[in-house]
């Protein structure tokens, strides 16, 4: 029933439909002798207008309205995309040096090396293990316990990507409802974030989501090896 509601609501299948129609009352006319007699010809000239007024109109709609929706689709998906992978990358680096000052001797701040742990899997590797304060993620978490420049920096990346993703949801018309919902959700945990306070326990949401979004960790699921979001994005 899906099936068949997406191809009725489709332009291209009218578009076709109409095309083929048109061509066939033209064979008829033309080659096998159909449409013949006063009654006929005026059957013929009705549905002529109408098959090539529809075409025409199907026409006109591409090139008026299509292909500028499909080219403006376009640059708003690739602004988004490059948008939440630089958020990422910034997200990633505030959380590297965070981690370094937490007493971390195994990071490195250089670009190449925050591009590879922007990577769901490179950065669960690398933040996942660990017990003591000055390992794995806890380094990172001991810092957010006062209000860093770290934490400051990752609060506004929070602000500007839910801010995009607003824009872009509300803006880009051939979302589908799943991808939609998961990017919603998205936005909408960015933003319930946006006030959170430095402190042992006002930090721990904060935390809990870094660590969810940034290795591709499900409460439910566990780890799910790819970033979703990035995948949504790509595929909406």
């Amino acid at each position: 029933m899906r099936i068949l509601k997406r191809i009725l609501t489709s332009v291209l299948f009218w578009f076709i439909g109409n095309t083929i129609a048109l061509c066939a009352i033209l064979v008829a006319k033309f080659y096998l002798g159909v449409f013949t007699g006063p009654v006929g010809s005026d059957v013929f000239d009705v549905t002529f207008n109408l098959l090539s007024g529809g075409l025409i109109s199907f026409l006109f709609y591409f090139l008026v309205v299509y292909v500028p929706e499909r080219r403006r689709a376009k640059i708003l998906k690739n602004n988004v995309i490059s948008i939440y992978q630089r958020c990422r990358e910034d997200i990633v680096t505030s959380v590297v040096m965070a981690s370094v000052q937490g007493g971390r001797k195994d990071l490195s701040t250089m670009w190449s090396d925050i591009k590879e742990l922007a990577e769901v899997e490179q950065f669960k590797a690398a933040f996942s293990g660990g017990r003591l304060g000055n390992e794995g993620f806890y380094a990172f978490e001991n810092q957010m316990n006062d209000r860093t420049y770290e934490f400051d920096r990752i609060i506004q990346d929070f602000k500007i990507l839910a801010a995009e993703l607003s824009f872009f949801l509300h803006n880009y018309s051939q979302a589908d409802a799943i991808h939609f919902i998961s990017l919603k959700r998205l936005e909408l945990s960015l933003l319930s974030l946006i006030d959170s306070q430095p402190g042992y326990d006002e930090s721990k949401p904060f935390c809990s989501f870094l660590y969810r979004f940034l290795a591709g960790f499900d409460p439910i699921d566990g780890h799910l090896g790819r970033d979703v979001y990035l995948d949504a994005l790509r595929k909406i």
